[in-house]
């Protein structure tokens, strides 16, 4: 089962690249609201490494991690998506597909998080990125 965010930005499609691949801009927006991002890994190349580390206010952190499988600059993100701790589904390897489209002066983000196991972790993280992204609004 897949998970389909979309939202448009008033920012370039680069500038959302960088925002999607640069670690210190990615501290800023990488959880859900109300979650902060200590430490992060974000090696943006065909089989480099990425790992996110989300703090809950009580000090709760849930940790995913993955590997880049394409790189388009501007145009495209994939990912692989694995959770270590503090998700539900942590035997379960997910992909992760962000496009990047231009619409006029603004960008669409089409984010595509496929290989969720049952509706409810479909809603989950929907839920999740959708916060996310609202989150990268404000940083971009």
């Amino acid at each position: 089962m897949e998970a389909v965010i979309k939202h448009t930005f008033k920012a370039t499609p680069e500038e959302l690249f960088e925002a999607f691949t640069d670690p210190e801009i990615l501290k800023n927006w990488y959880a859900p609201e109300g979650m902060s991002v200590p430490e992060i890994l974000a090696d943006a190349k065909v089989g480099g490494k990425h790992r996110v580390v989300m703090q809950a206010p009580d000090g709760r952190k849930h940790i995913a991690n993955g590997v880049y499988k394409e790189v388009v600059p501007g145009k495209k993100l994939v990912y692989t998506w694995q959770w270590e701790t503090g998700g539900d589904v942590q035997s379960v390897e997910c992909l992760i597909t962000v496009e990047f489209n231009p619409r006029g002066d603004q960008t669409e983000v089409i984010m595509t998080h496929s290989g969720l196991p049952n509706q409810k972790e479909v809603d989950m993280h929907t839920h999740g990125w959708s916060s996310c992204l609202a989150r990268l609004e404000k940083v971009i």
